[in-house]
């Protein structure tokens, strides 16, 4: 007969997340510091997307997978999608 987990002992939903959170942080201080250091301004709306969705977006969803996971998860994956697509454009295009 398989027996189940006690639930202090299931795995948490927020480690994997928590994991992505922090090392996209780091690559935003490392890219913030490159940004300033080659003197690149941004303007009110680019800081503005940058810091609602690029900063503070996985940070919020991070707080949702821990009461509403899927909200949370979605809620990372359309962030860190708009942080991308956001990157390669300003960057590339």
């Amino acid at each position: 007969m398989k027996q189940s987990l006690p639930a202090e002992a299931a795995p948490s939903p927020v480690r994997p997340a928590f994991t992505v959170v922090l090392l996209h942080a780091a690559v935003l201080l490392a890219h913030e510091v490159a940004h300033r250091g080659l003197g690149v301004d941004l303007q009110a709306w680019q800081l503005a997307f940058a810091y609602l969705v690029i900063v503070a977006g996985p940070f919020v969803a991070l707080g949702l997978i821990g009461v509403r996971p899927r909200a949370g998860y979605l809620t990372l994956a359309l962030t860190m999608g708009a942080a991308l697509l956001f990157t390669v454009y300003q960057h590339y295009v």
